[in-house]
């Protein structure tokens, strides 16, 4: 189909051409492409290190061994299924006449732990080093007895490549325009397919065809440094057929990015997960308490302690130390015009913020985030924290005439990735304004500081940006603090707060909470395949605009009907709850499925958040939610489930 094909030859370098083309440098001369796709395997990160990136990848070793022919299979018609033992470590298929054995073993061995690969090494393994393998191949042949009838006919010991989550990298590069990955496949041959097509359609459309940000190369920011993929990579290697439970925090690599209040809280005996590289606290013991992980897909050790997280927050003040938030700041003449153009909804008043959504072409999800409007050209985006390089680009790219996205500033608007500066502490809860109010000399309200609004408050001899909203849907403010000043705001919001009984709260209980509000979660309930009306928010959604990035998709799927939505389901169950993936049904035909569920302490209920048919999502509605292979009745419920009418945010008790 024309396209040509050039071996052995060795790419030196990259550069971008003054008409926005990529140069590729080879020992045998220089190619010219609008487009550039990293498929170097376990060599990726060398090829991004060439366009100045860093890519997390470790090299493992591999050993399996291949037996001799078995008198057994020789006369035996098909071929054997594939066997995989999750409690032992191993697969064992067919190969031929004879039977390939390939564990997984405990003594994983990164390879180049330092990350530089040998320029000589190509088609060639590494010594053979059975003896991390003798346990493996005992139980692999007490399992299979005819494994052990026959000598072993080859040994191969090889790399293969680990991402720290152990999935491939598929998708764009960050900061380099037109440059894609492709690579870091530890089951490349059965992901290969579809890796194809992905990377087809983020080239021809613009998108693939699914959400692919569990495989995304900018799902790692700077936090993921050689050292840290080489430990994660070492865990996952050794964990490969583990199961994986819904609340695993695996150590490896941990703590890579920490907040100035992490080691107060750990003092205080909390416990952490990393989210988007960043500690922050799950939940807190109590004397007594079992700490110890004790992975399950039912309710673990910490269940009790999380409600009485969630219902102190409820009827008293809680306090959250949020770190890692992304945070940008918008600003130049011309910005408000340029913001407008790229949102599904309105921008915000002076000093008062909005969620906006910033929609693909084909009207689905692409970045969800907070917008606070500091003046009438200045404005302060809030996102993931796993989101920073997702959301960024996404702002770069879309500059104004932009072609070079090295550059923070086009024509008169300036980008600025101001998340390493600011902090976020999250106060929320009845009380919250009787705390905040002993430290600052600001009226605090609702006349003063009505919810969704913003205002810089002098804490002591601090100045924060506070913004009057919280994930939890309480009387509350987020908290964003200069780095240097946070343990002090801290510990000054703690020592107010002593006399309401303020206490910690974690991230277990911030779910259970939003659970009970129906708030959707980036890459969960909102994704790239939804467009802004499936997932229920019409509100954020102006169509008399005149223009913005997907609205043409979004009214032709308003016109043709929206085949599922957004619902929240009260489940009948004990025990589990529903988990991403987890089927919706009305009698025999599935109808939905479940993007997350947990337990609602305050309703008193397993929740479920999920997509369901339009035309059964009525409140009332009768349904089934598989949970651990059981069908558990659930009902269409009133959203938000808890406060219904949001007059706690808004309260001006």
């Amino acid at each position: 189909m024309g396209a040509e094909i050039n071996r052995f030859t060795r790419v030196t370098g990259f550069e971008r051409t003054d008409s926005h083309e990529w140069l590729v440098k080879t020992d045998k001369g220089d190619i010219t492409c609008e487009y550039i796709v990293n498929a170097g395997g376990y060599r990726g990160h060398e090829v991004s290190d060439l366009a100045g990136k860093f890519l997390p990848i470790a090299t493992m070793e591999h050993q399996y061994l291949v037996t001799e022919s078995i008198p057994e299979l020789e006369n035996h018609p098909g071929l054997l299924p594939l066997v995989r033992d999750p409690d032992d470590s191993y697969y064992l298929r067919q190969e031929k006449q004879g039977l390939i054995l390939g564990p997984y073993e405990w003594g994983a061995t990164p390879h180049w732990a330092d990350g530089k690969v040998p320029d000589n090494f190509a088609y060639e393994l590494y010594p053979d080093d059975l003896d991390r393998l003798e346990w493996y191949i005992e139980r692999a042949c007490e399992r299979m007895p005819i494994l052990g009838t026959v000598g072993v006919q080859r040994v191969i010991n090889g790399p293969i490549p680990y991402a720290p989550d152990g999935l491939p990298y598929i998708g764009p590069a960050f900061g380099l325009p037109n440059f894609f990955h492709c690579n870091s496949f530890s089951f490349g041959i059965c992901q290969g397919g579809g890796a194809g097509k992905s990377m087809a359609e983020y080239i021809i459309d613009g998108k693939p065809e699914w959400d692919l940000w569990s495989v995304d190369p900018r799902r790692y920011t700077e936090y993921a440094d050689q050292k840290y993929v080489v430990a994660r990579a070492t865990e996952l290697y050794q964990r490969e057929y583990a199961i994986a439970f819904p609340h695993d925090e695996w150590p490896a690599g941990r703590p890579a990015l920490t907040t100035p209040v992490y080691e107060r809280l750990k003092a205080d005996g909390a416990q952490f997960g990393a989210r988007g590289g960043w500690e922050r606290a799950t939940w807190f013991p109590q004397d007594g308490d079992t700490v110890e992980a004790e992975a399950s897909f039912h309710r673990e050790h910490w269940f009790e302690r999380v409600g009485d997280e969630c219902r102190h927050v409820r009827a008293k003040v809680g306090l959250l130390d949020l770190g890692g938030f992304s945070k940008y700041e918008v600003e130049g003449e011309g910005a408000a015009d340029w913001l407008d153009s790229l949102i599904a909804g309105n921008l915000p008043k002076l000093n008062r913020l909005t969620l906006s959504y910033f929609c693909a072409p084909d009207g689905g999800v692409v970045c969800e985030m907070t917008i606070t409007r500091l003046s009438d050209d200045h404005f302060l985006l809030i996102t993931a924290a796993a989101a920073k390089w997702h959301d960024m680009q996404w702002l770069q790219e879309r500059l104004p005439h932009e072609n070079d996205i090295s550059a923070s500033t086009v024509n008169t608007i300036k980008l600025t990735d101001i998340t390493r500066d600011w902090d976020t502490l999250v106060i929320a809860g009845p009380d919250a304004r009787k705390v905040l109010q002993k430290l600052t000399n600001s009226k605090l309200d609702n006349a003063s500081f009505p919810w969704l609004s913003y205002q810089p408050l002098q804490i002591g001899g601090t100045t924060v940006r506070a913004l009057r909203v919280n994930y939890v849907g309480e009387l509350g403010w987020e908290l964003h603090v200069n780095t240097s000043s946070t343990l002090a705001v801290y510990d000054a919001l703690m020592g107010a707060g002593a006399e309401f009984k303020i206490r910690n709260f974690g991230m277990y209980a911030m779910e259970s909470m939003r659970l009970e509000k129906c708030y959707r979660a980036w890459k969960v309930e909102l994704d790239s395949e939804y467009s802004p009306l499936r997932s229920g928010l019409d509100r954020f959604v102006n169509l008399d605009k005149p223009a913005f990035i997907g609205k043409d998709a979004i009214q032709t799927e308003l016109d043709a009907g929206l085949p599922d939505v957004f619902v929240a389901l009260l489940v009948d169950t004990e025990g589990a709850e529903a988990i991403y993936g987890c089927p919706i049904r009305v009698g025999d035909d599935i109808a939905g499925y479940v993007t997350s569920g947990g337990y609602g302490h305050c309703i008193k209920s397993s929740i479920a958040l999920g997509y369901l048919r339009t035309d059964l999502a009525i409140r009332g509605t009768q349904v089934e939610v598989q949970i651990l292979g059981k069908w558990r009745n659930a009902v269409v419920g009133q959203e938000p489930l808890f406060d219904p009418s949001n007059e706690r945010p808004r309260s001006n008790d």
